[in-house]
């Protein structure tokens, strides 16, 4: 680190177009729209895929809580209202793993 000028990143996607960026382990971690969250090491760049993108476009990033962050999908928008918190979901950084909000340890 200590460059004093802005690096572009190589991450095999093209333009990405990246919605939050959080330092977390001494790496950077950068999330697009469809979820793609990929670990950039700072001193040599390396670009490491940790989550694949949603298959969906239904789907919608609220925001980060610590090491996990929130999305929502909105495939069934007439039902939805009817059962808020239905099609909530919170992904962990550290397990890599995606779950339903309401089963979410604390959610109420």
């Amino acid at each position: 680190m200590g460059n004093k000028k802005w690096a572009k990143v190589n991450d095999g996607q093209g333009d990405s177009y990246y919605q939050d960026i959080a330092f977390y382990n001494g790496r950077f971690y950068a999330m697009d729209v469809m979820g793609l969250t990929i670990a950039v090491d700072p001193s040599s760049l390396e670009v490491t895929q940790v989550a694949a993108p949603m298959s969906t476009y239904g789907h919608r990033y609220v925001g980060f809580i610590k090491t996990a962050f929130i999305f929502t999908g909105s495939s069934f928008r007439g039902v939805k209202d009817d059962f808020p918190g239905w099609d909530a979901g919170l992904f962990d950084m550290e397990d890599n793993v995606a779950q339903p909000l309401k089963s979410v340890i604390g959610y109420s």
